[in-house]
């Protein structure tokens, strides 16, 4: 069964070779992917080069050393939002928080402030 949405996962410059497009998810990566994510082959993803390159592709090989992956396009527009997105989030609590943040980043904001409110949870 196909994965229900698109994952994102950091690929090496070093370890894609756009010619014979194919790159290859190491380590964390590929563990998450192949592991937490339980992706089977023919599962597609976005690959990003942290960059600004992107692309979709397709699982196609999973050994212990990482995951092989067919390149099928290349995706444009990828990288920073066209405009700068700052936002003020209320203290909760420390899982949620950093749950929050990290959604918030994996979105493009640029700056996260702390508020403390008049229902915040003490820290």
């Amino acid at each position: 069964m196909p994965m229900a949405q698109t994952e994102v996962y950091l690929v090496s410059p070093g370890s894609r070779d756009l010619e014979r497009d194919h790159a290859l998810l190491k380590e964390s990566e590929a563990h998450h992917l192949l592991r937490i994510r339980r992706a089977r082959i023919g599962d597609v993803v976005t690959l990003i080069d942290g960059q600004g390159g992107a692309w979709r592709a397709c699982l196609i090989e999973a050994t212990r050393s990482g995951a092989k992956m067919k390149l099928i396009e290349s995706l444009k527009g990828w990288g920073e939002p066209p405009a700068d997105t700052y936002l003020g989030l209320g203290i909760t609590k420390a899982g949620r928080f950093m749950g929050a943040v990290n959604l918030s980043v994996q979105l493009g904001v640029k700056s996260i402030t702390q508020l403390q409110c008049q229902r915040s949870v003490a820290q």
